[in-house]
Parts: structure tokens; sequence; C-alpha cells
């Protein structure tokens, strides 16, 4: 069975949530174009899994945002650089290509070719996901993945694998908090 392989992007980002979406923005400002996977059906992540309208009180400017609101709102300064989305994916397998970029193979036969992947992980791409999947294909990466964190350079977020960076709940360094505004630190 033949699928094409989708336009190539400058980024992958795996993980569509706070952190994903963050990272998107600030790739658009610097002008690369990004493609967004998530295995759910929709932008937000545990913001909207878990906690649509419960209160936030860790983002800055802001005294208190519902999980929807602070998504919506991320949604809409994204919008300019209009990322490509691919919900109810699941990025399954990761490749170098010869041409120094990234392959990473998708859910449904679907692949994405990017010169870099950013991770974007909340504990969701670590636990329970809602793409049918039952194994964690991250695991098999060789990123560095122990302990369902990834170690990473402080100064880069870049994992073990050059070209693979690792942001929000997954990444792991001296001092981390898992907060949302560490996420856009990161980002």
């Amino acid at each position: 069975r033949y699928f094409a392989v989708a336009q190539p992007s400058d980024v992958l980002i795996v993980g569509a949530g706070p952190a994903g979406l963050f990272a998107a923005f600030q790739l658009g400002l610097l002008g690369f174009k990004c493609r967004i996977v998530d295995a759910l059906d929709r932008a937000g992540g545990q913001c909207i899994e878990y906690y649509a309208d419960k209160p936030i009180y860790d983002v800055p400017g802001r005294s208190v945002v519902t999980g929807q609101e602070l998504v919506c709102g991320l949604l809409e300064q994204l919008a300019p650089f209009e990322p490509q989305f691919s919900f109810n994916t699941v990025a399954r397998s990761l490749s170098a290509s010869a041409n120094g970029r990234w392959r990473v193979e998708l859910s449904g036969g679907d692949a994405a070719q990017a010169s870099a992947v950013v991770v974007a992980g909340g504990w969701g791409i670590i636990g329970p996901r809602t793409a049918g999947d039952d194994e964690n294909p991250i695991l098999n990466w060789e990123i560095g993945l122990a302990d369902n964190v990834v170690p990473v350079d402080t100064a880069t977020f870049q994992s073990r694998q050059p070209g693979i960076y690792v942001i929000g709940d997954m990444c792991s360094y001296s001092g981390k908090l898992r907060l949302i505004l560490s996420g856009f630190h990161e980002a």
C-alpha cells in the first residue's frame, strides 16, 4: 500500500499541548514551517483532557486561566504561521534519511519528513493515549528515554540524538519543574 509523504516541514512537533503549540509559535516567528501531530482528536493535550474548566495559575500575565482559554489563546497566537495539524495520529518510528532529514512514520500509513523533531510530551505521551496504540513507540527512538523522562542539554533541549529535541513534562534536567510555564521556557 502506497501513502504519499506530506509536504516536508522544517520541524515536526509531536504533541499539540501547550508546550508544542508554543514551540510552533516560536519557530514560526523564526520563519520555520511546522507540522504538529497528536494522538488526540484536537489540540490542547492535558489542558483539554484533564482540566479544560479548572483554573491554572502558572501562566505569566494571567492571574487565572482555564485550560480551554489557554489553548484557545495559543491557537489564536499560532494561527498566522499556518502549521499543518495531524490529529488522531501517533508518531511511530523515527529514522534518519539520506538527505539529513528525519523521517517519522505515523499511524494510518502516513509519514513526515523534517529537519528537526520536537517531542513536546506531557504525561499523556508516556501514559494512556487515545489513538488505539497499546505500546509507546517513542520508547524505541533512542533519545534516552528512561523512567518516563529524557535528559536534555538545557542550552538547546536536545536529546542524545542530534536534531531531536524534548520539551514539556518528558524532558529532565536539574531543577526541572513540571509547570506549563516551564514548557513555555523550554519551547
